[in-house]
């Protein structure tokens, strides 16, 4: 590099110098071609700024403009960025601060010889204008697992869900698209169990954001009670009376007692209804879904094909969880599985760990907005139905001296479980609507309405990874292939994926 001045030989004393030339003048010093002292006398410079430039210059580090550098180099950034765009899953506050604290001491060493316990790391300030840069938000998220983070950013469940869809909805009037599954309801407590979280990308509406518990953490155990709700619900905007489930630990591991509650379905018509089951934890047991399907489910497809007028063989196309006790009723060669073909019910099981992106009570918003309004129902809203109370009191008393004659279920256990029951009911009539369920099928993709028949892009747009254009397109162009395999073999494995 020439002079920056050429042949002249200016006062620099009040000038500005930029990087290049300070480097220059470092250069010049390295190569032996002037001394500090030359260069001060020559252009009126500190000889202290010209050693400092060329320790800078031989120690291989940039020479920097305006004051202190920033305590974090530019050259992380990229780092900071892949730390928040895993696509699996968000930071905790703690999480994220750690990352930025251990990218400031690797900057600090970089520039020069120093111990990571004397590196002064970012204030609070410098945090906040580096979540402004990099477009950083703050939230609170709801606790998930690892299973279910790397589940939804697996592409090949999003693929095979596609496949699924395109074989079985085509042949399925939409009123006969099926899903159901199951949520808990905290009563009695204002706990939500957030965690902060730092993350750049929003939730798709009416998503909650989700994050995995910082390990050596405990969760505070809080005295609450909780009621299993299962709902039953179409394609086409209605659902089948509700399932609400109660644990009595005095009961026996395979027994399932279950009461009809007239007045406590999900209408105002004066013949709804729900069933209480009781066993003996909320997840249920064989018995529990051996009963649902040959009298709930059964009964509900069969409504379903009076209302719109199918013949009595239309094909039903019905989605669960797949959690092994709920699929093992369909065992081959069981009295569940024979029902099942013989009222002509398609049984689909999304990938595992995939509920809150494939399964449209979890991923639309008609367990989230039930959950939302039971925050905000009072003792008042609940106590004034007299009847209802005494109407569950005596569901209580009649399971107590059927089911558990020898041990009976405490006074304020039972209190607490029609109360909850109550308000549960409540929030489930004030939140859930026609238009919510048709959305939340519409959400996942496995029916759109608007389109009548089933979105794939929309089921790989759920998908926790981004897939990039060209990636959707190859996709696309192997779903019906791969809805032809999964028709003769019932299944798509890793090499059908492949």
């Amino acid at each position: 590099m020439s002079c920056p001045w050429g042949r002249r030989s200016p006062d620099l004393s009040k000038s500005v110098l930029t990087c290049e030339e300070k480097t220059w003048i470092a250069n010049e010093v390295i190569s032996g071609s002037q001394t500090p002292a030359q260069l001060q006398t020559k252009y009126q410079i500190s000889v202290f700024n010209i050693r400092r430039w060329v320790r800078i210059v031989r120690e291989g580090r940039t020479i920097q403009n305006g004051g202190r550098p920033t305590s974090i180099s530019p050259n992380f950034f990229s780092n900071i960025e892949e730390t928040l765009n895993k696509g699996q899953i968000n930071v905790t506050s703690e999480e994220f601060r750690s990352t930025v604290n251990k990218f400031a001491i690797d900057t600090a060493q970089a520039r020069r010889n120093i111990a990571s316990s004397q590196v002064k790391l970012p204030s609070r300030r410098t945090l906040h204008r580096l979540e402004e840069k990099l477009g950083i938000k703050t939230g609170n998220a709801e606790f998930t697992t690892n299973a279910r983070a790397i589940a939804c950013a697996d592409v090949r469940n999003a693929v095979s869900m596609c496949a699924a869809q395109h074989l079985m909805v085509p042949l399925t009037d939409h009123y006969l698209i099926l899903n159901m599954d199951g949520t808990q309801y905290k009563t009695g407590c204002d706990s939500s169990k957030k965690e902060k979280v730092k993350y750049r990308n929003s939730p798709t509406k009416g998503k909650a954001l989700k994050v995995l518990p910082s390990a050596g953490k405990k969760n505070n155990g809080i005295t609450a009670f909780f009621i299993k709700h299962y709902m039953l619900m179409s394609a086409g905007g209605c659902c089948a009376d509700p399932i609400f489930v109660i644990a009595d630990d005095n009961m026996e591991k395979e027994q399932c007692d279950v009461h009809v509650v007239p007045g406590l379905g999900n209408s105002i018509d004066i013949a709804n209804k729900a069933y209480v089951v009781f066993t003996k934890t909320r997840c249920a047991n064989a018995k529990f879904y051996e009963w649902f399907n040959s009298t709930v489910l059964v009964s509900f497809v069969s409504d379903l094909r009076r209302l719109r007028n199918l013949p009595d063989d239309s094909m039903a196309w019905f989605q669960l969880d797949g959690e092994a006790i709920q699929i093992e009723c369909y065992r081959q060669g069981s009295n569940t599985l024979q029902l099942m073909t013989e009222h002509n019910i398609v049984i689909g099981k999304p990938a595992a760990s995939t509920t809150e992106i494939t399964q449209p009570c979890d991923a639309g918003d008609c367990f989230k907005a039930t959950k939302t309004k039971n925050k905000f129902i009072n003792d008042e809203d609940i106590l004034m139905d007299n009847h209802m109370y005494e109407q569950l009191q005596k569901v209580f008393v009649e399971h107590m001296k059927n089911a558990t004659p020898s041990k009976k279920m405490s006074s304020a256990h039972v209190k607490m479980a029609i109360n909850g029951l109550q308000r549960v009911h409540l929030a489930i009539k004030s939140a859930v609507s026609p238009q919510m369920i048709k959305e939340s099928f519409t959400r996942t993709g496995i029916y759109d309405y608007r389109k009548c028949s089933y979105n794939p892009s929309q089921i790989l747009a759920q998908c926790k990874n981004e897939i990039r254009i060209e990636e959707e397109t190859q996709i696309l162009s192997v779903i019906p292939n791969l809805a032809a395999i999964l028709g003769d073999k019932g299944e798509l494995v890793d090499k059908d994926l492949c």
